[in-house]
């Protein structure tokens, strides 16, 4: 357990009550953080398809009702100009999918496009999915069949135009390069680098060169965080699944999963930062925040964690806020 000297960041609450979901997707846009899908009790079968918005100037949360909203947990999501969050696979409370779904968040429109080119009788939950600047989207698996995961470290490239609504069609190909076996990871495009973490007990992270992604997001408090880690001692992150993290200032914050070394049946509440230049990790401190399977975002101003399975198979609400010691 950390000191007091050792904590360099510490989770606020910024909204106590919201919706009750853990191992959904999230993102922040129009000064709103959306957060889609999940489930609302551990080891459920039976996913959400509820779409809610919490407004950071009144901290207020409603719910987006409009049709087609796809049922998904274990999915994975990317937001392509600023506009169109694009709904990648995940568990459908019957099967695992590859199939696309997108969201306008200026016309408040669900369409589903046509996916091609994944293979037959497979599908991806506990996946990862990053935005290159070309617009195509990098997915980091597992593949496995629709019903029960087998270890492949499959990765694809998913092209597709968000635009052309539920006419377009969204293609998979294999992506040339070879990562580890991973389930419950994140990844991030810093630069012209994709960084995979987490989803195993070795091989904490790997790093491969790929196209530029999209200009990374210039949020103070992950300014904050990497001029602090510039003069911590480093200290290795242990394996772990099903952890949150966001990208930004040339520094991946990582909170929280469930760790491999055995010490707890219960998620987490430790932090971590990432220098990806260096590959150096840096311990943040431990917070009393305990979760998987939970939900990180950032703006240009704010790094925020909603929700996430906790200690005792409890599923949380809460909307925490990072904040950066000085």
């Amino acid at each position: 357990m950390a000191t007091a000297d050792d904590q360099h960041a510490r989770l606020d609450v910024l909204s106590p009550v919201g919706p009750v979901l853990a191992y959904h997707v999230g993102w922040i846009a129009n000064g709103a953080l959306y957060i889609h899908g999940g489930i609302e009790k551990p080891g459920s079968k039976l996913p959400s398809f509820r779409l809610h918005r919490f407004a950071f100037d009144d901290g207020t949360w409603s719910e987006v009702q409009e049709t087609g909203s796809p049922v998904l947990s274990h999915h994975a999501c990317v937001v392509v100009s600023g506009r169109y969050a694009v709904i990648i696979g995940g568990w459908t409370g019957h099967e695992r999918t590859a199939n696309v779904h997108v969201f306008d968040i200026t016309s408040y429109q669900w369409c589903s496009p046509r996916t091609m080119g994944f293979p037959t009788g497979a599908g991806l939950s506990s996946h990862a999915a990053g935005l290159l600047a070309s617009g195509n989207i990098i997915v980091v698996g597992r593949e496995g069949s629709l019903r029960m995961q087998r270890k492949f470290g499959s990765v694809f490239l998913l092209r597709g135009d968000p635009t052309d609504g539920s006419k377009g069609v969204f293609n998979y190909s294999e992506f040339p390069i070879s990562t580890a076996s991973r389930s419950g990871h994140s990844l991030h495009i810093a630069g012209s680098s994709l960084v995979v973490i987490g989803g195993r007990d070795d091989q904490i992270s790997e790093t491969h060169a790929v196209d530029k992604g999209c200009d990374e997001a210039q949020c103070e408090t992950l300014l904050q965080l990497s001029r602090k880690v510039g003069r911590t001692s480093s200290k290795p992150m242990n394996g772990r699944k099903q952890h949150a993290s966001v990208y930004g200032c040339g520094v991946v914050f990582v909170h929280g999963g469930w760790t491999f070394d055995g010490k707890t049946r219960d998620p987490v509440g430790q932090m971590y930062a990432l220098q990806v230049k260096s590959g150096r990790w840096v311990w943040l401190g431990e917070s009393t925040v305990r979760r998987a399977g939970h939900v990180c975002c950032c703006d240009g101003r704010r790094v925020v964690l909603h929700g996430g399975e906790g200690a005792r198979g409890v599923v949380h609400g809460t909307l925490h806020q990072l904040v950066v010691d000085n």
